[in-house]
């Protein structure tokens, strides 16, 4: 493990609270995710279902990717988000469908605005 660098992985189909420190992850597995200060990246394989996480230090507004597909990140338990507790606060949920898929959380990126459109020149005579 490098010190910026946690990884939880659950090969079974079961219920785990994991933390290392003040990170963590909670949730029914198989699951393989790898926790940074910039993001969570990983697998998760199984049934439908929710995963609470805690809140990576180096993200404000969580953007969520399963598949390469955006979806929402949800806020969990946690009625205030402190970042540097010394207890994990499991504050980032986010909902994954049945199967294998590979997922990851990152700071908003605000997609490509589209080109603006032509726009036409009145003239008075």
């Amino acid at each position: 493990m490098e010190s910026n660098r946690v990884r939880f992985v659950v090969a079974e189909h079961k219920y785990v609270e994991l933390q290392h420190g003040n990170i963590g992850v909670r949730g029914v597995g198989p699951f393989d995710l790898t926790f940074t200060p910039d993001g969570i990246t990983g697998k998760v394989d199984g049934d439908i279902r929710t995963i609470v996480t805690t809140w990576p230090d180096k993200i404000t507004r969580p953007m969520y990717h399963m598949d390469g597909v955006l979806w929402y990140a949800g806020f969990a338990d946690e009625h205030s988000i402190t970042k540097g507790t010394t207890a994990p606060q499991f504050s980032l949920a986010i909902g994954v469908s049945a199967g294998v898929h590979e997922v990851k959380i990152s700071e908003w990126d605000w997609p490509a605005m589209p080109p603006a459109p032509v726009r036409a020149a009145l003239t008075l005579k």
